[in-house]
């Protein structure tokens, strides 16, 4: 996740004491990810809910350190376990575009699935940034608005285009042995070559500043 990103979403969390309440984090990664990697999580979003009561739980496909649940959204028997919560917040971030381009329909009708009537959904991703393969990269890229229409029964509270600083060209020049990885790829045409030609489709943007997109849903 973006750093602006968590702290636009961390910047609207509800107010007052969520005692007895749940909130899901779907595609959660591992504590050390949202603890040392990217601290900012959960010093933004999830430490402030759980200081007020909440009961976070985090939910990824695999088990690891800080993972609540195990499971897929793509196994119907799963999604009906979480339903089951009743969750107040379900947080679903920078998870869309990771998802195989089959799942992706079905994921989105899990979570309308999950989230009871009234209850918030947080979610984001990618507007602007490279085609990534760790784990999958479906190519979604959206803006605030088609991203809240993939949820049809939902109202958006608020959503928004976050911009970061970051950008390819930044990186490459921060990071030499990325702009070593990228370099090389780029020579490489016949090696994956669908992702050899996202790097090129890229370039154009090479300057362009990161960008996700932003919204908080309610359940109708």
């Amino acid at each position: 996740m973006l750093p602006e990103e968590v702290d636009w979403l961390g910047e609207r969390l509800p107010p007052g004491s969520g005692r007895g309440r749940v909130v899901l984090n779907i595609g959660s990664s591992t504590r050390h990810y949202r603890t040392v990697m990217q601290p900012n999580i959960d010093r933004a979003i999830f430490r402030p809910l759980t200081e007020r009561g909440y009961k976070v739980l985090h939910i990824d496909r695999k088990l690891d350190e800080g993972v609540d649940l195990v499971g897929d959204l793509e196994d119907a028997a799963f999604a009906k376990q979480l339903a089951t919560l009743h969750p107040e917040l379900v947080f679903c971030n920078n998870v869309l575009m990771h998802l195989r381009p089959g799942g992706l329909s079905s994921v989105i009708a899990a979570i309308n699935d999950i989230v009871p009537m009234g209850s918030l959904l947080f979610v984001s991703g990618s507007a602007v940034y490279p085609h990534t393969s760790d784990p999958h990269d479906n190519g979604l890229r959206v803006d605030e608005v088609k991203l809240a229409r993939l949820f049809a029964g939902f109202d958006v509270v608020e959503s928004a285009i976050v911009t970061s600083r970051r950008s390819l060209l930044g990186d490459l020049l921060e990071d030499k042995r990325l702009a070593g990885k990228v370099a090389l790829r780029a020579l490489l045409p016949f090696y994956r070559p669908r992702n050899w030609l996202e790097l090129i489709r890229y370039l154009p943007k090479i300057r362009t500043p990161y960008a996700a997109a932003c919204a908080i849903l309610r359940k109708r």
